[in-house]
């Protein structure tokens, strides 16, 4: 059975791949317009303060599938921080223009990337190994979270979802050529490495 995970490997720095790239919304797992309504609310409470962007087109405002929680991947990190992982800051690519259900940011480096994404989606619902490669349970700072792999043998890739709010934030890692990822071997050492970082960053 194929499973969901890191899909649309082969086009992952192409925008309009129609499916999410590690942070897929389970299809049981749906928001109603009051539901969403109310949790938009909640949500703006706690607002972050956000930092200047290398995002060069408009950033899409949350919608229905991501308002669950006021944190903005695209808008949280300076890019010393972001370079700190490893990764450009100015080679960024806005998650959100290539689909609608998520929202956030995919930074590159040589032959690998990180993506921070927001879903309305439980984190719990990552566990299903009937939908995600080798699910299991991880926790960092105190979030129980899961980690899962994706890709393939020669992209590899790995996730991982932390709850944030009344939603979920998926850190992925995909290898999409090895033999240029200098030091990034393992996709789900990366992934643990950064999302320990952004885990503090977390609103509550």
């Amino acid at each position: 059975m194929m499973r969901m995970g890191l899909a649309c490997v082969g086009a992952l720095l192409a925008a309009g791949c129609s499916t999410s790239t590690g942070i897929t919304k389970p299809a049981d797992v749906s928001g109603s317009g009051s539901a969403s309504a109310s949790t938009s609310v909640s949500a703006a409470t706690t607002s972050q303060p956000q930092v200047s962007s290398t995002l060069t087109e408009p950033h899409p405002p949350p919608n229905h599938w991501n308002d669950g929680t006021s944190y903005d991947p695209c808008l949280t990190y300076t890019a010393e921080q972001i370079r700190s992982w490893g990764v450009d800051p100015a080679q960024v690519d806005d998650r959100g223009v290539e689909d609608r259900q998520v929202r956030g940011c995919r930074w590159s480096a040589d032959g690998w990337s990180i993506g921070l994404t927001v879903a309305n989606t439980k984190a719990s619902s990552y566990l299903d190994p009937e939908l995600f490669d080798n699910p299991r349970p991880i926790t960092i700072a105190g979030l129980d979270g899961v980690i899962y792999q994706g890709g393939n043998a020669s992209a590899p890739g790995c996730t991982v979802s932390l709850p944030v709010q009344n939603a979920s934030v998926g850190v992925i890692v995909l290898i999409f050529d090895p033999k240029r990822a200098k030091g990034v071997s393992d996709p789900c050492a990366k992934a643990t490495e950064v999302a320990t970082a952004v885990a503090p960053t977390l609103p509550k």
